[in-house]
């Protein structure tokens, strides 16, 4: 684990407010470094724009082979959606949950270092931060 360096640099009587300087951290880059990512950023905009006319092309032969889909007034086919997305996205959600607990168990534990190294007092409990019930 990379060792940081913290410093106070402006204090505030509620040691919460105060605001301080996490070091060994820094940011170097190129103009060629930037416009690979713009190129990035139009290679995706290719790709979203791909995904569209796929999209496109599935919806049409849906309809093409299964007329009867145009036949579902668009409330009942809202709701077929909806229904779908559910069941699809909940093993997605509760492994983002799990990366969430696991990174405000982190913050917890990085606070604790702070507040450690900087002398500051323990207004809140730590272990509060980082339980899993929240």
């Amino acid at each position: 684990m990379t060792k940081y360096t913290y410093k106070v640099i402006e204090e505030n009587e509620d040691p919460y407010a105060q605001i301080i300087e996490k070091g060994n951290i820094s940011a170097k880059f190129t103009f060629a470094e930037m416009k690979a990512e713009q190129q990035k950023v139009d290679k995706t905009m290719e790709q979203i724009d791909a995904q569209r006319r796929i999209h496109d092309a599935e919806c049409k032969n849906i309809e093409d082979h299964h007329p009867e889909v145009l036949d579902v007034d668009p409330e009942h086919r809202s709701h077929l959606c909806t229904y779908h997305m559910a069941i699809q996205n909940r093993s997605e959600q509760a492994d983002l949950l799990k990366i969430y607990k696991d990174a405000k168990k982190e913050i917890a534990e990085e606070m604790a270092i702070i507040m450690k190294e900087l002398d500051i007092p323990e207004v809140v409990n730590i272990s509060d931060l980082a339980n899993d019930e929240k």
